[in-house]
């Protein structure tokens, strides 16, 4: 996934990333995520590329396309032909677009090096850098469109475009940021084109992608999922107990531990953030501490598109009593209705 001028190596870079980072050549912009508004829907078209720039004459460049979480097309530069990681791909624009975005990249990357070359002179700057950028075009629940541009040097969010309004904004309050954003507002017909772009043929490609790779963004995978205890070394008394949970999608889900059937307030345990698996599945673990002598029930309960609500209970009930009450309290979750836009919203914050 890397390219230096010279030599012949496989360029992983999507369509729309490099077609729109392509029409920034006329100056130095950064892109960094933090910035951009979170997403209102969960299958937004994503676009990410980063170039590194060596030196003036040595560059790298890697991208990827992403609808959701499911990477959809690269672009392989030894061949200069798409390559499309999901069957479906090839369906988000038509056979002659997909050709006339071949050509404008084949065309603008030797122009962009250049640019931010004589840029770098300009502002006085020094090589390595990277060059970030992401963005991301959905049409929402109401039927609305959005798209943005966000742009950052060495992971600091410089430039931010929003195809609503039209401008670019600075995110940093420094002579670079102002200097970028002035050119950029400056011109007119890469402002114009951008929007065009953003909420004309990506929602376009946004659409068919999310019509075409339904079966694919729109599975539902159940979790495994088990409750275990640790002895914790520097207070022997105590336990730990570990709630494991893996291999569901898609990623929102919701950890949480009952102590007697009455859920504990988030700052009684720990939960790690939802790390992906292997095979585009997630997991996540959530610990809680107890007295070794403590004879309260515990249990986790787990919250997810695929199954509802399970509650796992830790180590043997030891009363038909305590039994009944867990597949009571069970029951009685199952019962309350639970929309799957709710469900959606379950995933706790990084």
């Amino acid at each position: 996934m890397h390219v230096r001028r010279g030599q012949k190596r496989a360029l992983q870079s999507p369509a729309w990333v490099l077609l729109l980072f392509g029409f920034l050549a006329s100056s130095p912009c950064r892109a960094s995520p933090a910035s951009l508004p979170l997403p209102e829907t969960p299958h937004v078209l994503r676009l990410l590329q980063t170039v590194v720039f060596h030196n003036a004459s040595d560059t790298d460049i890697e991208g990827a396309t992403f609808l959701g979480d499911v990477a959809v097309v690269t672009l392989d530069t030894r061949t200069w032909k798409f390559k499309f990681l999901q069957p479906w791909g090839v369906s988000g624009l038509t056979p002659q677009e997909w050709d006339l975005l071949l050509k404008i990249i084949k065309g603008y990357f030797l122009g962009f090096v250049q640019t931010i070359n004589k840029m770098v002179v300009f502002l006085k700057g020094s090589y390595p850098f990277v060059v970030q950028s992401l963005i991301f075009c959905e049409s929402t629940s109401n039927g609305t469109t959005r798209g943005f541009y966000d742009a950052a040097l060495g992971g600091e969010s410089i430039v931010t475009f929003s195809a609503d309004n039209g401008s670019w904004v600075a995110l940093q309050e420094n002579a670079m940021a102002d200097y970028v954003q002035q050119t950029l507002n400056g011109d007119k017909g890469t402002v114009a084109t951008l929007q065009i772009l953003l909420l004309g043929q990506c929602i376009r490609a946004h659409n068919t992608f999310l019509e075409t790779g339904k079966e694919a963004v729109q599975r539902q995978v159940s979790p495994d999922y088990g409750v275990f205890a640790h002895k914790t070394p520097p207070a022997p008394d105590s336990l730990l107990l570990v709630c494991r949970v893996t291999g569901f999608y898609p990623q929102p889900i919701n950890v949480s531990w009952l102590q007697d059937g009455k859920e504990l307030p988030s700052s009684d345990f720990n939960s790690t953030e939802i790390l992906p698996n292997h095979d585009l599945t997630y997991q996540i673990r959530s610990t809680l501490v107890i007295k070794s002598a403590d004879e309260r029930s515990y249990a986790c309960r787990v919250q997810h598109i695929s199954v509802g609500v399970k509650i796992i209970p830790w180590g043997a009930m030891k009363t038909s009593t305590q039994r009944k009450e867990h597949h009571q309290l069970e029951d009685e979750e199952k019962r309350k209705p639970r929309r799957t836009a709710e469900m959606l919203s379950l995933s706790p914050s990084a």
